[in-house]
């Protein structure tokens, strides 16, 4: 038996945790960012588990929790764009906001859903990647190529559980935090990592949770909103010269 295309259980994760979890370490991370200017590292590490939970719910609602997957992906890219302004008011460079990341993953999983297609972006998105880097000039995305697929693989071993999903899954982790060498990285790679089994444990977590998430449009407003609020705090800081 070929141990790549061994199947496991499928999961039954406590999604409203997840999201709980994903949206604290994100506003722990951004505030660092944006009002310590990433002083305080351990709060980096903490804010490591957001994309991977943000890539997972996503990719876990595509397959499990919509009735159709186009309007879904419609409804990420707009925000994505509403979010952008905001994006660049707080981080000011020349990138595109994790949005962006989950919509061209989604994307992919939408035009690549056939089986005997799922290879196609692994090979495709790197080439497309670098001639857009090399020669347009145009922004990348948060997270890069990397993050993309990272998407794309979690849609692929949520729909069909394989071993070799899985291990596809576990390389995308690593590299979304591997731009660089030495212990931040490792740290960061271990914390990104840390998220897989938060995933699987969060099947454990009882209560109902899906008060804080009634509204299907709660993290389309919560993450422009949460930028803007943040922004503003960092702007009457600098005003008054504290910290």
């Amino acid at each position: 038996m070929n141990f790549l295309s061994l199947q496991s259980k499928p999961l039954n994760p406590n999604i409203d945790f997840l999201k709980m979890l994903a949206i604290i370490s994100m506003v722990i991370d951004h505030t660092n960012y944006i009002i310590f200017a990433r002083e305080y590292l351990y709060l980096t590490y903490i804010g490591r588990l957001a994309f991977p939970l943000f890539a997972f719910i996503l990719a876990y609602n595509f397959y499990y929790h919509t009735s159709d997957q186009k309007k879904y992906l419609e409804r990420v890219l707009i925000f994505a764009l509403i979010s952008q302004p905001f994006y660049f008011l707080v981080f000011h460079i020349n990138q595109l906001n994790i949005f962006f990341t989950l919509g061209i993953g989604m994307a992919c999983l939408l035009m690549f859903n056939r089986k005997n297609y799922w290879y196609l972006p692994y090979i495709f998105l790197p080439v497309i990647w670098f001639v857009l880097s090399k020669n347009s000039g145009l922004p990348d995305v948060d997270y890069g190529l990397a993050g993309v697929l990272l998407v794309y693989s979690l849609g692929l071993f949520l729909k069909n559980y394989q071993t070799a999903y899985g291990f596809l899954v576990g390389i995308f982790l690593v590299l979304i935090n591997s731009n660089s060498f030495g212990l931040y990285s490792l740290y960061k790679i271990l914390a990104t990592v840390f998220s897989a089994p938060l995933v699987y444990l969060s099947k454990f977590i009882k209560g109902d949770l899906r008060l804080f998430f009634q509204h299907k449009y709660f993290f389309y407003v919560f993450y422009p909103g949460h930028l803007l609020v943040l922004g503003i705090v960092k702007l009457v800081l600098d005003i008054f010269q504290i910290l």
